[in-house]
């Protein structure tokens, strides 16, 4: 039996193009989806890869997770590519 292997690609964070990725992003202060995530990201760590399309490596899904690595200090993060 074969192990299941995620097909994740590391990629850094400033060849993605995202909106929380840009330099003039300013996180609002009442975003509660983003903090809960953040809780949880700060327990659990980054544990799903973000979805990128390719062509022009947009962030498809994977924002939020990208802001977090951002404001973190990672300079990269597993992506996998849009099908």
């Amino acid at each position: 039996m074969k192990a299941l292997v995620a097909k994740t690609t590391l990629v850094a964070l400033k060849d993605l193009k995202c909106n929380r990725l840009e330099d003039d992003y300013v996180e609002h202060p009442e975003d509660r989806k983003y903090q809960a995530l953040e809780k949880e990201l700060l327990k659990d760590g980054l544990l799903n890869p973000v979805v990128v399309r390719k062509s022009d490596m947009l962030v498809i899904t994977g924002n939020q997770r990208c802001w977090f690595a951002k404001k973190n200090g990672y300079t990269h993060i597993s992506v996998t590519y849009e099908k």
